[in-house]
């Protein structure tokens, strides 16, 4: 873990807490792992006055319930991991704008289909009329019927 990280023993004491356990419960639990590890280490743990290795604070993360990674960096996210967050959550605005303008787009389109169709069907059957008519005239040899 790195040396120079200052909060470790914070996040320590915060993890304990969180578990609900006292000092002794944890350095208990941590010596039945097969650590040499007393109440006065994780005292000194706790005040950042001892190093903390990486298989303790693994011991440490899985009795007390808390991730690793809290132990080892807290909840501190890189500045590239915040920027991509953001990067993509404006990505997925521009998406969700470029879906709406379609969707108003294809409405569109479907309204201006569906007038066409329709002044088609009635022009279409004023037409169908028209030559059935004609063809019943030249059957009567013109004649008009009442």
């Amino acid at each position: 873990m790195d040396a120079n990280n200052q909060d470790v023993g914070a996040r320590v004491r915060a993890a304990r807490e969180y578990a609900r356990l006292d000092p002794d419960e944890l350095a208990a639990k941590l010596r039945t792992d097969g650590f040499r590890f007393s109440r006065s280490t994780l005292d000194r743990v706790e005040a950042n006055k001892r190093h903390l290795d990486v298989r303790e604070a693994q011991l440490i993360a899985r009795e007390t319930g808390v991730p690793l990674t809290f132990l080892v960096r807290g909840w501190w996210s890189p500045p590239d991991l915040v920027e991509r967050v953001a990067a993509l959550e404006e990505e997925l605005s521009q998406s969700r704008r470029e879906r709406d303008a379609l969707g108003r787009a294809l409405a569109a389109l479907r309204d201006t289909l569906q007038t066409r169709l329709a002044d088609q069907s009635e022009t279409g059957l004023e037409q169908d009329q028209t030559p059935a008519d004609e063809a019943d005239r030249s059957e009567e040899g013109g004649r008009r019927t009442p």
